[in-house]
């Protein structure tokens, strides 16, 4: 590729060739992408240009001053130029000097009205400047109206009109800058309705926009993007984030400088504060640093500047430094913020090392919908009063609970996941304490179905369709407005000591109910979402369930409970099996509620084991009486096409009519059709555990791959699912988090699904899935056959997976 020559607006002309006439095709054009302009309109044509960017998608070194931008070239632009590329038309690019328009002028008047609150107007005007831009072809004029209109809709709940101004006056492809900051804005309107992995994706979109053509937006979305990480207990990747951004920002000493950096450095501080490496010195350098900068910036609120030294003084708390943590809770005087005035309150009953009044605290933050509040005042009263811990710690979970299926909602407060296991570990230690191990298996028990049953949250918000959208943020929206309600309505209560009246009283319990019918009713737009019935599965006769928890201390304790009751012992990561040899010798089937250190099946001494979720148990009812079998539908595997040849005559023996789907006819669409309409199904092909804690997961397919997230969207799944892949049946490891393709299927509905954690080879596969059919036709239950199967070829690398 010949290199890019950039000339004068004076030298705007094409060079005649002379000879004969050719019939070969035009050039291609190359699309160039602009930023620095008021306006991009088609030509290109850069509307009142400033600082002016472009991005091509050709390699930067074939460009004279470009640099490197994403996949392509980003260069500067300071006129009217002419762009010849070997093998490519020229792209003209012209600057033009216009006159205000009535709808740019009708937009100004928005914006102010907007900076001034007045909403209505605002939007009145905001309406008005994009249909007039769109009249007159201006689409990036018309989209960044619709942007702030968007805006102003997100802000009142309005979530559907947010979308739908967004869609209606979007950006025209050359406007780079306006795209960025519309993609920016979908995911702001995608996390107020609990879509954050809508949400991230449009955080991407933006970044990458804004990183191709060097937009000063970089910054706020990348923030936005590690704050909602953070919500989704994705700290230690949130700090990463933002310890880079920070690092790559100019030292510049202007004012706007200093301010974004105390902005950037409080976000940093919080989230370091929220995660395991929070109590360190770090986290306290970057609270000081942000708190200097906000001393020097003349713009900053008065609420930033308490925010930030009350985040210094939980810190230097949590660190044990009373005496500094007082010096800076001082310092924060009396905050007029209600959520600030809140935490200062809580922070001063922490320091006076009162259990009373943190307990105080904490049922004043849960009346006034501040459960992040509410959860650690708990908590750190449980530590303060053991005597009262379990009390304390069971009203800590039960917040968990009720806001595990809230988590991504308002980015950037709290990382649940953490919370869930601190609270968690501290109760079951306290009931151990008491001598209570039933309710402290109990406990655990719960701690892990609670996780199981809203990890598919983000999945379900993001495959609703357009009308179970709306009725699910219509909802949402109340329910958001209900606690917002309810926080206004408590705020007194932290900015002044006041006494309770009965009339407050009322009004709290009535806001506090109409929450609770609102995220009742969102829930029943989110199938999966329903909150799981609280009773715990009993062992069945010959039956040992078992289970991990961690301590306090990190070390593990093992649970063990059959019919002759419950058993809990201390235990190192290898060595469980010994603390419960004796529950072990005396079952006849072991069901793993797998967690910590409980490994592969090995050490049972050939009992037959499942791995179970511990999900409310299902219907009984008839098993499967039909299969379909889904082989190669890669196009790639022809050892699976063999297993299937040799699996069929089991399988039909072992349940009934077979229909097989194999090579170019297992597409997407066939394989996802069988998934709904099978009664049992195996699935002969690649697979694949990939991403954070395994939402990556999925089933690749001649053309696609079928997505965790699809199977968790699917009406129904079959009862019983083989999935013959490599580590279609892996998690995290011990990350109780995790989440693989056969727990998909079961928190869909399935009643049970036979997997491998780990690669397996296509011959061993194959020779398990025909012994495994064999040994089902000849009587023995599914758990047996699965144990026969794996001693016939060898493996041990399949489980049993069950509710």
């Amino acid at each position: 590729m010949a290199p890019m020559h950039l000339r004068p607006a004076s030298a705007l002309f094409a060079l005649g060739l002379s000879g004969c006439p050719s019939d070969a095709p035009p050039p291609p054009v190359l699309p160039i992408v602009l930023s620095g302009c008021a306006s991009v309109l088609p030509g290109p044509i850069c509307v009142n240009p400033g600082t002016v960017r472009a991005w091509l998608p050709i390699q930067p070194a074939a460009i004279a001053g470009a640099v490197a931008a994403d996949t392509g070239a980003g260069l500067s632009l300071s006129g009217s130029t002419r762009v010849e590329i070997h093998d490519h038309a020229p792209i003209h690019v012209r600057f033009e000097t216009r006159p205000l328009s009535p709808g740019r002028r009708r937009h100004l008047e928005g914006r102010d009205a907007h900076r001034a609150g007045q909403a209505d107007e605002a939007m009145a005007h905001l309406q008005a400047a994009a249909e007039l831009q769109a009249q007159a072809g201006d689409a990036s004029g018309a989209a960044l109206s619709a942007q702030l209109l968007a805006f102003i809709h997100r802000a009142q709940g309005q979530l559907q009109v947010a979308r739908e101004v967004l869609d209606r006056w979007q950006p025209p492809q050359q406007d780079g800058a306006a795209r960025a900051m519309h993609a920016y804005f979908r995911g702001l309107i995608a996390l107020a309705g609990a879509d954050t992995r809508a949400a991230l994706r449009a955080f991407d979109e933006a970044a990458l926009w804004a990183a191709r053509l060097d937009l000063p937006l970089m910054s706020v979305v990348q923030q936005q993007r590690a704050l909602t990480w953070a919500t989704l207990g994705r700290a230690e990747e949130a700090i990463a984030a933002l310890t880079a951004l920070e690092a790559s920002l100019p030292k510049s000493t202007d004012a706007a400088s200093i301010c974004a950096r105390a902005d950037l450095l409080t976000n940093l501080g919080w989230v370091r504060l929220q995660s395991d490496s929070g109590l360190t010195e770090a986290t306290g350098a970057v609270l000081a640093r942000a708190d200097d900068l906000y001393a020097r910036c003349p713009t900053a609120p008065a609420a930033f500047k308490a925010n930030v030294r009350l985040n210094r003084s939980l810190w230097a708390s949590r660190m044990g430094r009373v005496a500094e943590a007082r010096t800076l809770s001082e310092a924060i005087g009396r905050p007029k913020d209600p959520t600030v005035a809140a935490w200062a309150k809580y922070l001063r009953a922490r320091l006076s090392g009162d259990p009373e009044a943190l307990a105080s605290v904490a049922r004043q933050a849960r009346s006034g919908a501040l459960p992040a509040l509410a959860w650690r005042a708990f908590v750190d009263a449980a530590e303060l009063r053991p005597a009262h811990a379990i009390e304390h710690l069971r009203a800590a979970e039960a917040i968990v609970a009720q806001g595990a299926f809230a988590v991504p909602a308002d980015a950037g407060r709290i990382a649940f996941a953490e919370d869930r296991q601190q609270s968690a570990r501290g109760l079951i230690a306290a009931l151990i304490r008491d001598d209570q191990p039933e309710a402290a298996m109990d406990a655990a028990r719960r701690a892990r179905r609670r996780i199981l049953t809203t990890l598919p949250a983000s999945i379900a918000v993001a495959r609703l369709d357009g009308p179970a959208r709306a009725r699910w943020e219509a909802a949402w929206s109340q329910w958001r407005a209900a606690q917002a309600a309810l926080r206004e309505v408590s705020a007194a209560g932290w900015t002044h000591a006041t006494v309770s009246e009965p009339a407050q009283d009322a009004r709290r319990a009535a806001l506090r109910d109409t929450a609770q019918r609102a995220l009742d009713a969102a829930l029943t737009h989110l199938a999966a979402l329903r909150p799981a019935g609280d009773d715990l599965r009993a062992p069945a006769a010959g039956e040992l369930i078992i289970t991990g928890a961690r301590r306090p201390d990190g070390g593990w304790w093992i649970f063990a409970r059959d019919a002759a009751g419950t058993t809990v012992k201390p235990v190192t990561a290898d060595g469980w099996r010994g603390a419960i040899a004796a529950q072990i010798e005396r079952a006849q089937v072991v069901r793993v509620l797998g967690v910590g250190p409980i490994g592969d099946d090995a050490g049972f001494g050939g009992r037959a084991v499942v791995h179970a979720l511990d999900l409310p148990p299902r219907p009984t009812g008839l098993e499967a009486t039909r299969a379909v079998i889904i082989a190669d539908p890669t196009g790639n595997l022809p050892q699976t096409r063999v297993e299937a040849t040799r699996i069929e005559p089991g399988l039909q023996a072992a349940i009934g009519p077979v229909t097989r789907i194999q090579g170019a006819a297992a597409g997407r669409a066939s394989v996802l059709a069988a998934l709904e309409e099978a009664e049992h199904l195996h699935y002969a092909g690649h697979a694949r555990h990939a991403g954070f804690e395994g939402w990556g997961s999925a089933l690749p397919v001649r053309d696609g791959v079928i997505e965790l997230g699809d199977l968790l969207a699917l009406p129904r799944v079959p009862r019983s699912v083989v999935l013959s892949g490599c580590e279609a049946g892996k998690t995290a490891g011990e990350h109780v988090f995790g989440v693989g393709l056969a727990h998909a299927l079961l928190v869909r509905g399935a009643h049970w699904v036979i997997a491998p954690v780990r690669v397996v080879d296509d011959a061993v596969a194959a020779r398990v899935g025909e012994a495994l059919y064999q040994h089902r036709a000849a009587g023995l239950s599914w758990p047996q056959a699965l144990q026969a199967a794996q001693d016939d070829a060898g493996t041990t690398a399949w489980r049993m997976f069950v509710p």
